[in-house]
């Protein structure tokens, strides 16, 4: 069944600032490299625990704070390892000196 009509407002504008917010996100994911792409993806809904807490939607027990704790240190592990780089020199045709 459909929502109460004092509800539809809601809806209507909930479902907009979902789309909005996929939107921004594609964007953003084609605006950056991989590696700090997954590096977002990790810590999202670290994130999102904490910010439930912090607005006294649910409350923040140890579990969800030792994986925020372990997401972020898996993401300053990858931020302070080796990065990769491009090879400057031209590619060469296989066969030739």
């Amino acid at each position: 069944s459909l929502p109460l009509r004092a509800h539809r407002a809601r809806f209507a504008l909930l479902g907009a600032l979902l789309a909005a917010f996929q939107l921004c996100f594609a964007v953003g994911i084609a605006l950056t490299d991989a590696t700090t792409a997954a590096q977002f993806q990790c810590i999202e809904p670290s994130t999102a625990a904490v910010l439930a807490a912090l607005l006294g939607i649910e409350p923040l027990s140890a579990a969800k704070v030792l994986s925020a704790l372990l997401a972020g240190g898996g993401v300053l592990l990858l931020q302070a390892g080796p990065r990769s780089q491009p090879d400057p020199s031209p590619a060469r045709p296989s066969g030739s000196r």
